[in-house]
Order: C-alpha cells, then structure tokens, then sequence
C-alpha cells in the first residue's frame, strides 16, 4: 500500500486486453472498498452495521452463485428467488448492492442480453464481463 492508502501499484488495466484503461484505485474507492484501507476507521463500522433487507439478501445471495465469466438475466434471479414476477426489484436492490466486486452484480444482464446497469457504468460492466471470460478461459 503506498502514502495515499493505493492498493496497487498497477493503475490502469492496458487498453488491449481489457477494452480501455481503468483506474483500479478509483474503482476500488467508488465500489466502497476504501474502508478496508482501515478497519478501524468510521466507513468500516458503517460497513459492518450495515442492514439488508430479506429480498436483498436473497438477491446477492443468488447472484453470488452466478458462475464466473457468465451472465444472468435480472428475470432470471427473479424467478431463482422464487419471485418470478420481481426482476425490476432484483435491478433495485443491485442497484443499491455497496460491494459489487463481491456481490458482482455486473453478471446480471437483461433479459434481451443488453448490459442494463451498473453502478461503475456500462462500460465497465462491460469490461468486467470480458475479463471474467478471459480469466474463466486462462484457469480452465
């Protein structure tokens, strides 16, 4: 870690590979891991208490079981939570998920295969997804 708290000394992904440089210290920042910078500091104890409700629990939960370089529709974790008719719930409650890298919510696409959102942008959704395709392919 260096003076400024940086987790990496690796600052832009290259633009070939991964579809355009990324800051990787103000995407961990923006997806709300700043306080593991310090676990002792005020957002970690906010982290900790933080509340979900049982849907939302529910919907990460599901996500978290998507498979790494593959998608979901918001549809489908609509019905794999037993609600079938909620997929514009399962887009809310991801659109308020505080740990995306961990909850990757950016697996959930529409049901037409559009991207749909992201708290990142779609564009970074984007180049999540290829990532993960090409992270499944090189560890099989």
């Amino acid at each position: 870690m260096d003076k400024k708290g940086n987790l990496f000394k690796i600052t832009h992904a290259p633009e070939s590979r991964f579809g355009g440089g990324v800051n990787v210290n103000e995407g961990l920042s923006m997806w709300g891991f700043a306080p593991w910078r310090n676990p002792e500091s005020k957002e970690s104890e906010a982290v900790r208490k933080r509340s979900f409700t049982s849907f939302e629990k529910e919907v990460y939960k599901c996500v978290m079981r998507i498979p790494l370089g593959q998608v979901r529709s918001y549809k489908w974790v609509a019905e794999k939570i037993g609600k079938p008719s909620a997929y514009r719930a399962v887009g809310r409650a991801l659109h308020k998920n505080p740990f995306p890298l961990i909850v990757p919510c950016h697996r959930v696409v529409k049901t037409d295969g559009s991207l749909g959102g992201y708290s990142g942008g779609e564009r970074i959704k984007r180049i999540l997804i290829n990532l993960e395709k090409i992270i499944k392919d090189v560890i099989k």
